[in-house]
């Protein structure tokens, strides 16, 4: 029951944040019960529309805070960029389908900005982890996920290469599965090697918010990488609004206090 108690989130400190805070994250909750609802009823106007302003919210709430949460600044500052990547691809979605129609190449654009989060939410994920670790962990987290990351990646060659037939990666779904596995199964890895090597229960709930949210966001994004390898529709609107939450959880956690953590046995 104690150590429940430790790794419970509250979410009560939302109520100290000044006015302005408190109207965007309402104006955020809006904005993504419109579009959750425009994705039942098919607006899609309504839809492309209010995902790119609950991510720029988003970034707003999450930009004021990243410089006052200590040493994890450099990790909040790339999960920042991530999302300002997924805002611009919403931009250049609604640029495309309503101004400059049928664009292929802002259409390209748009389709790698939307990677662009797995790669800078992997490596904001691991400056967190590590900026926490004492030199021996450290150690073992650095070698500890390359190992798993490397026998995860090679079992997923493996298996493309056998069961879908994208022999090679040289077509546009080879490149697509291979490209969104990598990030997927490094996160996958690092998760794994940190309840290995570190009691996570001595973190403050700032961390555990992270942990849930890119875990989550890692999960959507091995569905849509298993359907990108399997010449699928990868696309599923409905779960927009989870990656919202998800980039929602992580913009709060650097808002919380806790987030500024330092490893008191740290040796320098």
């Amino acid at each position: 029951m104690e150590n429940e108690s430790k790794i419970k989130i509250n979410f009560s400190y939302i109520a100290d944040f000044n006015k302005q805070k408190q109207f965007i994250l309402m104006a955020i909750c809006i904005t993504c019960m419109c579009n959750l609802f425009a994705t039942f009823v098919s607006a899609d106007i309504v839809y492309n529309t209010t995902s790119p302003i609950a991510t720029i919210l988003i970034v707003a709430i999450m930009a004021d805070e990243i410089t006052e949460s200590g040493n994890g600044w450099t990790s909040g500052f790339y999960f920042l960029f991530g999302i300002f990547f997924w805002a611009l691809s919403d931009i250049l979605v609604i640029i495309y389908t309503y101004f400059e129609v049928g664009s292929n190449f802002l259409e390209a654009i748009s389709d790698t900005l939307y990677l662009m989060p797995n790669y800078t939410f992997m490596l904001a994920f691991f400056l967190l982890i590590f900026f926490r670790c004492d030199k021996k962990q450290k150690k073992l987290l650095v070698i500890g996920e390359s190992l798993v990351t490397i026998i995860l990646g090679v079992t997923y060659a493996q298996y493309v290469n056998i069961d879908f037939g994208v022999s090679g990666y040289t077509s546009e779904y080879g490149v697509s599965a291979v490209a969104y596995a990598i990030p997927v199964i490094y996160i996958f890895s690092t998760i794994l090697i940190l309840f290995i090597i570190r009691d996570i229960r001595k973190e403050g709930k700032a961390f555990y918010m992270v942990l849930a949210g890119i875990f989550i966001y890692n999960i959507l994004e091995l569905r849509y990488t298993y359907y990108t390898a399997a010449h699928l529709e990868p696309e599923l609107p409905v779960l927009d609004v989870v990656y919202l939450a998800t980039m929602i959880l992580i913009a709060l956690a650097y808002n919380d206090p806790t987030m500024n953590h330092k490893e008191k046995n740290e040796k320098v």
